[in-house]
């Protein structure tokens, strides 16, 4: 159809017939795309977070102040415990600082940046071959039939006035259009046909031709009259095109036209013949001028199609060629002097004023820029005003008198008059017009996206948030890790540990592939060059190589993990390349450049409007249904999504938690606060004297301490915060009655219990003995410590224990003793048997008649349900201790516990009649989950059975065979080497090859004919080949063996 300025389309696509007199102003097309963006739009989210991890008096506060551009503070207070906020959070943009929040919420801005996308667009390109023509056809029937409609709307205008007029016009228009496109449009065409009836009437028109024939000849005549006209409603289109219709139909109808009759309620039939008789001509010429009209509009108007078909040279000169073609016409007409081709000449040039003029109008109109709207707004109320009186004063219209004015017009022009502050209510005030001229601006700036912004959220270091810094750890988020490395020169192994568990603890978290880890060295200056270089490799080793966060750690230039920097000093060149860093792997995660509607971000003005940190489940679908949220599939996406990010808390997989949603996740930290620190003000108060002795020497808090901590909250309602609490095994119900009343029961604190100590506490092992079955919850290098808290919390809602019997159940920090309703007595003990290995180990007493398996599948269902829950990624293997010595299958590490498989994360726990078989070094260990034997009988274990072949165990320890290998490993020309000790030894040459595929050929041989002969015949013949040799160094490792072994079976 071409590109024309203001062309309306429907819903569908498809234009609208007529519509080159339809949007006299842009912001009509602003505000359909500022609530189709609202409602439909989507965009990349955009959001991201940066969360600043550390132990305490790292840097952590002054590192994001100093991203911020914020000036160091030496006297910086650290955050103190858990009596301050544990997160503090501050939004920045890309220039590292706070938004401007002064106009608009995040619903707001992200549509008017949709807005601002959209706009100018145009909407015609790729529009179908058969869409065009059918446009083409819908608008030349419409103009086919403008004539008609002409004829009868100036019939009762000169008759009965502009009110019936306007009437008919919008109703002709809204058989065709929408009903605000046809007032729009009806009432514009009324002011056109008012003021050309009197302006250019046939008798004026025929009058001027006449008077310029005589002034001129004929030939320039008509050209000169044509250029005349179109200049005539050029003026009057850009009036109406830039604002000032409404106001000027409004006046119109409350004036009279010279010809208009006095009393309406006089109309008869008999005077509507008679008039029509005697107008008939009058009428008819006004409809070849309108024909003429119509013509002229749809040539222009499809002159964008002609020309988008010519060649280029052609199409510059369009303009020319269609100059010269009204030239034509002119000329043509100049030697028809009669009426009929005079209208129809009038209109056709008239035609390309109005329509010039139109598009002129809008494009000044459009100038204006979106804030100043509202001032342009009252400049056209009082043009409008101010042309029609002038106008009509000078064409012979006047006010009615009051006495005699027809409550017609009263009633139409208070309807226009209603309707057009309607309507500025709705393209003014309802969008944001502010926001949307500033994405504008953006956009011819030359920004592609809406810009992005971060959240900062420093986190407290102390050792008490521990147990909860996992509350605001998100599953999408930039991490940035900050060590000082004064204290790594001083430790590097602890700042290892340290680093170690805070990567752990994202590692369990971080669910896309996108989450990044900056580790920060701060106090750069109080180390030299050296030192940092050394820190840097010592990092590259052992945390970036050894370990399986490579894929989290983020390299710097010199392709080692560590960003060094310098608080107090200004802003240099490695905090910008930090801030530079950081900013691009934000911008670059897929997670910030997903789309997404922008409707849901309505979701957090709900969270706004409640006004409570937490809500129950089905309140909050209620609110969200307001906003458009109904549908239960996308319900359950903004969940996942925000949850994701960090913005809410809510697990569907708990049974508990499942029905409340937590919105502000710091009131569960406050919380803890209240009710396990001291409050400056209750020091030496007896009550809470005594309460915080019990809280110190054994971890729990009583039911009134709580209700009156939680009541400093303002929290509706407590009881559910007592049960989020419990969920969260931040706290654990002690009592029979525990399910009953939440707030009438003691509660024991994980993360506050004491730490074992044998001097002050009876020992731990008298309720177990030599043959209880031992199993083992292996890690690997992830602490348990916040595993085993909520452990321990499940553990003690299962015992259902009692604050009178907490004492015999001996739960620490670093140890725990349960008892499970009399059938099993177990101990719970965190260790670290090696480096790179941590293990829960799980001590089982059972009744006669008790399985001790079936209260290692429980405790793996604890665990799994706690993994799925606050760990998402971690991994564990739970299962029984291998019983050989070393080497193991996977390592050959002697201080490493090797834990036979029985399930490991995300397995269920295997059937109790499904015996399994492990190999371990080509031996063979079967485990039956069976009550079996006298052992059994006495002490309520399972058997577990050991099933190997009939050899004897290898007479060497571990040790001496990895000396052996090193002194017999490598190859000797003399041949006395491992191969000539396994000639010596019987081997055959295929024997000695399979040791030679071996990593160690030596520990092979050893260990295999330890397996085959007696310790003693072995340990023999393994000297005398050794001396045959002339080995004496071995030898002597064989004479050390020799002794040890002696000395301990005197031991025994």
């Amino acid at each position: 159809m071409g590109k024309v300025w203001g062309k309306s389309r429907a819903v569908d696509d498809t234009p609208v017939p007529g519509s080159m007199y339809v949007d006299d102003d842009k912001i009509k097309t602003t505000f359909l795309t500022y609530q189709h963006g609202r409602t439909h739009g989507m965009l990349p989210i955009n959001r991201g977070k940066v969360l600043f991890l550390g132990d305490a008096r790292q840097g952590k506060t002054s590192l994001k102040k100093r991203l911020t551009g914020e000036t160091f503070d030496p006297n910086q207070e650290k955050t103190e415990g858990i009596q301050a906020k544990m997160v503090e959070a501050k939004d920045i943009d890309h220039h590292w600082r706070s938004p401007d929040q002064r106009f608009g919420s995040e619903v707001e801005r992200r549509a008017a940046w949709y807005t601002a996308s959209m706009t100018g667009q145009d909407q015609i390109r790729g529009t179908e071959e058969g869409k065009m023509c059918l446009s083409i056809a819908l608008d030349v029937l419409f103009f086919c039939f403008l004539p008609l409609v002409d004829f009868i709307a100036v019939f009762l205008m000169f008759n009965l006035g502009y009110a019936y007029s306007v009437i008919a016009l919008i109703v002709f228009m809204a058989c065709v259009t929408d009903l605000m496109t046809a007032i729009r449009t009806g009432t514009g065409m009324a002011v056109a046909l008012a003021f050309r009836s009197f302006l250019l009437s046939p008798l004026v028109l025929k009058t001027v031709s006449q008077e310029l024939v005589i002034v001129f000849r004929p030939v320039a005549c008509f050209p000169l009259l044509g250029l005349c006209l179109s200049f005539v409603c050029f003026v009057l289109a850009v009036s109406l095109s830039v604002g000032c219709r409404p106001l000027m139909s409004v006046v119109l109808c409350l004036m009279c036209s010279p010809t208009q009759v006095s009393d309406v309620r006089e109309l008869s039939w008999t005077w509507f013949l008679s008039e029509l008789g005697t107008d008939i001509d009058m009428i008819t010429l006004n409809a070849l001028f309108t024909m003429g009209l119509s013509v002229g509009i749809i040539t222009y108007q499809y002159w964008g199609l002609l020309a988008h078909r010519l060649p280029l040279y052609l199409r510059l000169s369009g303009k020319t060629f269609l100059s010269l073609f009204v030239l034509s016409i002119s000329l043509i007409s100049s030697n028809l002097i009669s009426e009929p081709a005079l209208m129809l000449y009038c209109g056709f040039c008239a035609a390309f004023g109005a329509c010039f003029g139109l598009e002129s109008g809008r494009a000044w109109a459009a100038m204006v820029p979106v804030r100043h709207h509202h001032l342009k707004y009252y400049v056209v109320v009082v043009g409008g005003v101010l042309i029609s009186l002038g106008l009509g004063h000078v064409f012979g219209w006047h006010l009615a008198p009051v006495d005699n004015i027809s409550y017609f017009a009263v009633s139409t022009a208070i309807v226009l008059f209603l309707i057009e502050c309607y309507q500025y209510y709705q393209y003014y005030l309802s969008i944001p017009v502010t926001l949307i001229d500033e994405s504008m601006r953006e956009k011819e700036k030359g920004a592609q996206s809406f810009p992005t912004s971060l959240t900062l959220m420093d986190f407290a270091g102390d050792e008490e948030y521990y147990s909860m810094h996992h509350i605001f750890l998100a599953h999408e988020a930039v991490y940035v890790l900050v060590f000082s490395m004064a204290e790594a020169v001083r430790n590097h192994n602890r700042t290892l540990d340290r680093l170690l568990f805070w990567l752990h603890s994202v590692k369990t978290h971080a669910s896309s592939e996108d989450c990044a880890v900056f580790l920060v060295g701060t106090h750069r200056d109080s180390v030299t060059s050296l030192q940092r270089q050394q820190i840097a490799t010592f990092l590259a080793e052992h945390l970036y190589r050894s370990t399986g966060f490579s894929s989290l750690l983020v390299l710097n230039a010199d392709n080692t993990p560590l960003f060094p920097v310098e608080n107090s000093k200004p802003v240099d060149e490695d905090m910008i390349c930090l801030r530079d860093a950081i900013w691009t792997m934000t911008q670059q995660a897929n997670y910030v450049r997903r789309q997404l509607p922008i409707r849901w971000l309505k979701f957090f003005e709900v969270a706004k409007q409640i006004e409570k940190p937490i809500v129950s489940l089905e309140d909050l679908r209620q609110e969200c249904s307001q906003i458009g949220l109904e549908n239960e599939d996308e319900f359950h996406d903004v969940f996942t999504t925000f949850d994701k990010a960090g913005d809410i808390m809510y697990q569907a997989n708990d049974d508990t938690l499942k029905h409340y949603v937590v919105l502000d996740p710091q009131l569960l930290v406050d919380a803890m606060a209240k009710i396990t620190c001291p409050q400056p003000t209750h020091f030496g108060m007896p009550k809470y004297v005594e309460h915080l002795t019990l809280l110190e020497k054994k971890g729990i808090v009583r039911a009134d301490f709580i209700h009156n901590a939680v009541s400093q909250l303002n929290i509706d309602q407590p009881t559910v915060l007592l049960k989020l609490l419990v969920a969260y095994d931040m706290l654990c119900p002690l009592g029979e009655n525990a399910d009953c009343d939440p707030g009438h029961t003691t509660y024991l604190v994980p993360s506050r219990l004491p730490e074992y100590n044998p001097k002050l506490h009876r020992s731990l092992s008298e309720g177990h003995g030599d043959d209880d079955q031992v199993f083992y919850i292996d890690f690997e290098t992830f602490n348990p410590d916040l595993v085993y808290t909520r452990v321990v919390a499940r553990c003690l809602a299962l015992c259902k224990v009692e604050e009178r019997t907490h004492t015999r159940t001996h739960v620490f920090r670093n140890v725990g003793c349960f008892n499970m309703a009399n059938r099993f007595w177990l101990t719970i003990e965190p260790m670290r048997p090696a480096p790179d290995q941590n293990v829960l180990k799980i001590t089982v007493t059972s009744a006669t008649g008790s399985n001790p398996f079936d209260l290692l599948g429980m405790l793996h269902d604890i665990l799994e349900a706690i993994r799925r829950r606050d760990f998402p990624n971690m991994s564990y293997t739970s299962g029984v201790c291998c019983p050989f010595e070393a080497p193991h299958t996977d390592y050959s590490d002697p201080e490493r516990i090797h834990v036979l498989k029985l399930a490991g994360s995300g397995e269920m726990f295997p059937p109790e009649d499904h015996p399994l078989t492990f190999l371990c070094c080509g031996r063979e260990h079967q485990v039956v989950r069976a009550i079996t034997g006298t052992v059994a009988q006495r002490f309520g274990i399972s058997s577990t059975t050991v099933i190997r072949k009939s050899r004897p165990q290898t007479p060497l320890q571990f040790s001496h065979i990895q000396q052996l290998s090193l002194l017999l490993d490598p190859p000797r020309v003399l041949g006395n080497d491992w191969k000539g000790l396994a000639d010596h030894l019987g081997y055959c040459v295929t024997e000695i090859l399979n040791f030679q595929r071996k990593e160690s050929p030596t520990m092979a041989l050893l260990i295999d004919y330890g397996t085959k002969v007696e310790k003693v015949v072995a340990a023999r013949k393994i000297t005398e080949g050794l001396e045959l040799l002339g080995r004496l160094d071995a030898v002597a490792v064989m004479a050390a063996n020799v002794n040890r072994s002696q000395s301990h079976d005197g031991d025994k």
